[in-house]
């Protein structure tokens, strides 16, 4: 059995996708599914199923919920739904290895394409895209009304911001300057706020013989972020513009290490860009983080730039483990507390 959490909630079984149940059967596997081989406290998905409207009797609640799950799959061909769905110790389990869901397979993906990107960009461009590939839409819809899993889509969303930038590394590691530039372009428009993309879109601009356009988008970076946050560039894209104007030798592409892969280009710098290293995380350094969290709290709850502002701190608070933070940081201020 595999299950698809990037996306609407899917599961197959031999090779074939089965319908589950609406409401809180969907819930509750997706929310096992985010912890595969893990226990899960029934704490923990009672407030998946029923928020604060918890029943008193939420306990049985749950175990029928459970056993509508464990029958329906049972009916599906899937063997042995007991041990799949296990009980113990106040805890339900998913017994089920973590590369046969798809949200964890991504991540697995993702960082092993990280890993590869100074070393082998070609194969780095591949096991991105098979990592990308995975994604369906908008992960963990059935989850949409949870902390939980707002924090988990946040996440997820994030890792895929992420991989999508080292795919254009990667592909200006190739030589692909042009279509990398063609990438770009939505890409900035999207999420205008990540310096990184900046980085790699003066980057590619530049290696494609077009400085002035260049600098031209460090001037338009520089408004975006001045004119939203009333901040400066940062030190890795201040230098890349002292690069560009002083046609700075390590501004120049690698030598080549064989053709691309097929298929369309993904996303991420040079490194004169400054790559974070580890697992995937967020393009924002503890002073930007700072000054976000100053910000939020100085600007009236009703400004139109309290929701920019939270849509850039709560993936970088959730990638920095301030879980508790993000939470708080998701709601409106001045908003109920969860």
């Amino acid at each position: 059995m595999e299950i698809g959490l990037l996306g609407p909630l899917e599961v197959e079984v031999h090779r074939t996708l089965v319908p589950v149940p609406a409401g809180k059967e969907r819930a509750l596997l997706a929310t096992l599914a985010l912890h595969p081989g893990r226990p899960v406290p029934r704490s923990t998905l009672a407030a998946v199923l029923w928020g604060e409207d918890l029943p008193p009797t939420w306990t049985k609640g749950l175990q029928v919920i459970v056993s509508r799950v464990r029958r329906h799959l049972a009916d599906r061909g899937v063997p042995d739904t007991g041990r799949l769905i296990g009980f113990t110790q106040d805890h339900y389990v998913l017994d089920l290895p973590r590369e046969q869901v798809d949200a964890h397979r991504f991540v697995t993906l993702a960082q092993e394409g990280r890993a590869r990107l100074d070393d082998d960009a070609a194969t780095a461009a591949e096991v991105l895209d098979a990592a990308l590939s995975l994604w369906r839409g908008t992960p963990l819809p059935d989850l949409a009304d949870s902390d939980l899993g707002q924090m988990e889509a946040t996440r997820l969303v994030e890792a895929r911001e992420i991989a999508l930038e080292d795919r254009i590394d990667a592909a200006l590691a190739l030589g692909r300057h042009e279509d990398s530039v063609v990438a770009l372009e939505p890409a900035v428009a999207d999420q205008p706020l990540r310096e990184r993309r900046w980085g790699q879109l003066v980057l590619a601009l530049y290696r494609s013989g077009r400085q002035g356009e260049a600098l031209r988008a460090y001037q338009r970076a520089r408004e975006v972020l001045r004119d939203e946050l009333g901040i400066e560039p940062g030190p890795a894209l201040r230098r890349l513009e002292a690069a560009v104007l002083d046609h700075d030798p390590s501004l120049e592409p690698p030598p080549p290490t064989g053709g691309p892969p097929e298929g369309p280009p993904g996303r991420r710098a040079a490194p004169t860009t400054s790559r974070p290293k580890g697992p995937p995380g967020v393009d924002l350094g503890a002073e930007s983080i700072d000054l976000l969290r100053e910000l939020r709290t100085q600007l009236p709850p009703e400004d139109p730039m309290q929701d920019r502002i939270r849509a850039t701190l709560v993936p970088a608070l959730v990638w920095a483990g301030e879980w508790e933070e993000a939470v708080e940081a998701s709601r409106p201020v001045g908003g109920p507390p969860g």
